[in-house]
This record gives C-alpha cells, structure tokens and sequence, in this order.
C-alpha cells in the first residue's frame, strides 16, 4: 500500500520503471478467428486481469449461440478460452438478455444481469405492467456447472416483490453482491417502494442489507443508483437525489454519497469548492470507483462546474476525493495543469490509489502533441501519463468507451469502435480490448517517503483492529 498523499511531488521514476502499455490485444474474438460482429461492451476484469468478462450480441464467439440475444462471456487471457457465462439452471442458452458480469479471481464464477428465467425461482418474466422483462443478478459456476440466483428475498425465495434487480458491483471473493430496486428486499412480501434503493446481499448468509438508508436505518423516500464499491465492502459510494440521507441536501439534488456499512452512517462527499450549494442538480455519469480501502473516491461530473476552482465550464470532468483530508482535486487536466478542453468518461482507480485509467476527449492532455479521443492511464506515484489506444484506428463518431482498470492496477480493459476509413475491416465494430501496463514497480527512490511500522506500531494497529472487530460483532448480536 503507498502512501499516496506524501507522494504526488516525486521527481519522475527511473526509466526501468518508466510508464508503458503493451500492445492492444482483442478480447472480443470470434471462436474461428478475427473480431467478432458484435456489438460488445462493459469490459470487468479479474483481481489481476487473468480473466475478463463481458458483453456481446453477436452469435459467432462460442459456436453454439443461436438465441439472438446479448450474453455474457468469460475470456482466459492465459490460456485463451473463451465461455458463455449467461446460461440458465439446466445450463442451456435462454432466449433473454445478460450484459454486465464480474469475473471471479480464479475465473471460476461470473455474477451477471439477466432478463427472464435464467432460474426457476424468477418470479414470472414480465414485470407487473407487462412492458419490459424483469432483470436478476446470477451467479454462473463453471466448475459444477450452475446457475444459481442471488437477488433474492430473506427467506431465500424468488424475488420478493417482482421487480428488476440491477446488478451494481459483485465481489466473489466475499461472496456480496450490491444491485438496486424498486422492489423491497428487506421483507417477504411483495412491497413495491416509490423508487430504485440500493441492497447488500450475502449469497453465503441470506443477509440483506439496506445500502440507501436514513439515519433512523429506514428506507429512504428518494431513489438511488450508480453504486460502486471498496475492495474490503466496508464503503458504498453512489447518487442519489434524496434530501434524508444526511441532512445536508436541501435542494434534493442529485448528489454522490458514501455509505459507512461498519458504522452505519452516510456522509455527502461532492461539494462547491467555495461554499454553498451547485446552481443547478449536481450530475453524475456512471459509476464511481473507490480504492480498497476506501480512502480515495474516483467519479465524473458533468452539467455542473465549480467543483474545483479550475474544472472546465461546459465539459465532463473526472476528480479524486482524499476522504482522509476531506479535499477533492481535478484529475483531467493538461500536463501544464490547465483543465482538459473536452469532455471525459468512465474513470477507474486501482486498489491501492496508484493508477487511474479513464477515456477523454481532450485536445491537450499530452505535452507537444494535439491529443486525439484516448484512454488513458495515470501513475500517481510519478505522474506519468500515457495513452494505451493509440495503436488502434482512430475512434468513430462521439462514441464513448467503457474502461476498467484490474485492481492490481497492472491491465486495463476497454471497449472501441474503430473508424473503418482508417481500418474498413473492422466495419466500425464495438469491440473489447485488453493492455498489459508496464513499470509499475515502486521505485527505489520511494523507500524513504514509505516508511516501515515498528514493531510497537503494528502492536498497536494489531489491537486497534481486534478492538474494532469484537466492536463489530457486539454490534450485530
């Protein structure tokens, strides 16, 4: 773990350890060769970015696809093995959509989102207007092989109140998954709530848990979304729009909270950096990310200015909240450290705070050189920065690419359409792409910014954390 906030003034790392990206290699294959039809999108790695799941609509990754829908699908990039996740419980293909999936470490499990009856325990497959299909999380073993459901009520039946489950984040590691709705997962009833909240589930324990909740530990009366989450699960960051979460939002815009779950608490993080309230609803696009710890938040903002004193007018912005010194700086800026001239999108932080990745617009985020649409990847230990698409064909009309970056901080994935003038190949295909990073080693000139605990010190951090865990479990008898 670097001390990340002694750090940002260090002179740039010696050349061993210098910034780089490997060779773009196409994750979204077809099983005879070459890139898929597509369209494919929401690239999540594994841990250490062995494993990478994804979705696609196409028919000719796996030569047994015929049901003309989106799926999700599981690619070793060791061995190249690529498998369809979005099977149903009798482990056959199901005529419904699947999109976002979370690969497991070992690549064993894929959580998902799937429409429809992926297991026998959906509660029918319209919702109960009948205009759409409802929406599940999954969780897909490959060892036995399986499909098993996770959003599910306390008793540990189907879905309580029929309403779609949105998967937010999965950790398999912990066996959690986070998801959002309208339905209340909290009872066994079908109670259907005024708007979207955000739920924990344990698919070891049953145990729901209520993410969006007021200090009273009741359901709020706004709705909330767009959760990420800490790598440990203690913190939830996301948006909502309600005024009873903290008390701090009179205006009932749309802002970001974090969710303490060990203390149970909710605090504001995004606020005017001179005081007061934003002149208009606070705007957030897509989903947060936070270190493992939870000390650094990662989020986008657009429709709103003034976050910092320096954020451009007019352009979708990426910033880092330091929750440890409560201040938030703007990360999409030029190297001469004016503010980015075009807009970005889907930023994402490594576990330990080190590298961020995320797509931009800009014009000027390169010294010398007019910056084309990239992303691009920061090693906050050094400032480096580099692109890591450079080598694909320039991308295609206003398309935006999803980006996540592993948590070891050492791949980062992403989806692109490339212009076929440049590459008519291609035909302007959404594709996924996969970057090895390079020169991620701490350099020697660090040892002294990082300082080793002494033996006293990690007696003392031994007991703290034993004092907090006897406190935790006190707390839930």
């Amino acid at each position: 773990m670097y001390l990340l906030s002694t750090l940002p003034a260090l002179l740039p790392a010696p050349a061993a350890y210098a910034l780089s990206a490997g060779a773009p290699q196409l994750a979204s294959r077809a099983w005879y060769g070459g890139p898929t039809d597509g369209p494919c999108g929401f690239p999540n790695l594994s841990t250490n970015g062995q494993f990478i799941a994804f979705s696609c609509a196409a028919d000719d990754l796996v030569p047994d696809d015929s049901n003309e829908r989106y799926d999700v699908f599981l690619l070793d990039r060791r061995t190249g093995v690529l498998q369809r996740a979005s099977l149903n419980a009798a482990n056959t293909e199901q005529r419904n959509h699947a999109d976002v999936g979370f690969p497991s470490t070992d690549g064993s499990q894929v959580v998902f989102l799937g429409q429809g009856m992926f297991h026998p325990d959906v509660n029918g497959d319209a919702d109960p207007n009948g205009d759409a299909t409802v929406a599940n999380v999954f969780l897909r073993d490959f060892t036995v092989p399986s499909t098993e459901m996770l959003s599910r009520g306390p008793d540990g039946g189907g879905n309580p109140g029929g309403r779609s489950a949105l998967l937010q984040a999965a950790n398999l590691d912990r066996q959690e998954v986070l998801f959002s709705s309208s339905g209340n997962f909290l009872t066994n009833s079908p109670l259907i709530l005024n708007d979207a909240q955000l739920f924990a589930r344990s698919w070891l324990t049953g145990q729901i848990e209520l993410i969006s909740a007021r200090p009273d530990g009741e359901i709020s009366r706004r709705g909330s979304g767009n959760a990420g989450w800490s790598g440990d699960g203690r913190f939830v960051v996301f948006q909502s729009g309600a005024t009873d979460l903290t008390g701090d939002n009179p205006l009932g815009y749309s802002q970001l909270f974090l969710r303490d779950r060990l203390a149970r608490t909710t605090q504001r993080l995004a606020r005017p950096w001179n005081g007061g309230e934003f002149p208009t609803g606070f705007i957030y696009y897509g989903k947060p990310a936070l270190t493992r710890d939870g000390r650094f938040v990662l989020f986008l903002v657009g429709l709103v200015d003034g976050i910092t004193p320096d954020d451009n007018p007019g352009v979708s912005d990426v910033y880092l909240f330091d929750r440890h010194t409560q201040s938030t700086q703007l990360v999409t800026r030029s190297r001469n450290t004016a503010p980015a001239d075009g807009y970005a999108y889907s930023p994402d932080i490594s576990a330990d705070g080190r590298v961020i990745a995320y797509f931009s617009r800009a014009t000027n985020m390169l010294p010398g050189v007019t910056s084309p649409p990239a992303v691009y990847v920061e090693d906050r230990l050094t400032g480096e920065r580099i692109t890591v698409s450079t080598a694909l064909a320039p991308l295609f009309g206003n398309f935006s690419p999803q980006v996540d970056l592993s948590e070891d901080g050492r791949t980062v994935a992403f989806s692109w359409r490339a212009d076929d003038t440049a590459d008519p190949s291609l035909r302007r295909r959404y594709l996924i792409y996969v970057v090895d990073l390079d020169g991620l080693e701490p350099p020697a000139s660090t040892a002294a910014a990082v300082p080793a605990a002494s033996p006293r010190a990690l007696f003392v951090i031994a007991g703290l954390l034993a004092a907090a865990a006897l406190g935790a479990l006190a707390g839930r008898r």
